[in-house]
């Protein structure tokens, strides 16, 4: 929901154009929307750190480690969600149907970790691979992969990427 005014709005209003107008390039503009969303991110999910120092304030003793990893991995998957709604936007001019269609492409995702969980073998690791859920349980549980962490960075700048083309496409017609 975060995601879905960013630039499907501007295109209903028109401001896009206005936007456009600045001298700033695709990649700024792309990029600028995703680091104001991701700071939002960051400041909706504040409250969990400060829940965190009042259990420890009030006599909780936490492994920071995992902890810690957990947030990281929270963080990752929430970019990279932030990133596909962002791409999802740039496609249409009804923030309604952007809100849809992302919350559509998460339940896939979320069909694919279930699919790997009731599947056997190679389809088993197969959707597991692709399912982002399933790299953030490693993240939970404490473990700190790299290759989990690059799968999360693919999938944030391959749909920012997909963004900034869908951005792009303006110069191409006519």
């Amino acid at each position: 929901l975060i995601t879905m005014r960013s630039f499907a709005e501007e295109r209903k209003l028109r401001t896009v154009e206005l936007l456009f107008t600045y001298p700033f390039s695709d990649f700024d503009i792309v990029w600028g929307k995703f680091v104001g969303m991701a700071w939002f991110f960051i400041l909706l999910s504040a409250p969990m750190f400060g829940y965190l120092l009042l259990l420890y304030w009030l006599g909780g003793e936490f492994d920071w480690g995992p902890v810690l990893t957990g947030f990281l991995g929270f963080w990752l998957l929430g970019n990279a969600y932030l990133a596909l709604g962002l791409f999802i936007s740039s496609l249409t001019d009804n923030q309604v149907v952007s809100a849809v269609v992302t919350f559509g492409c998460l339940v896939v995702l979320w069909i694919f970790d279930w699919v790997a969980s009731v599947a056997d073998g190679r389809l088993a690791l197969f959707f597991s691979s692709l399912s982002p859920l399933s790299h953030y349980r490693e993240f939970t549980l404490g473990i700190l992969d790299l290759s989990h962490g690059v799968y999360f960075c693919f999938f944030l700048f391959y749909f920012l990427f997909l963004a900034l083309r869908s951005v792009e496409t303006r110069n191409w017609k006519g």
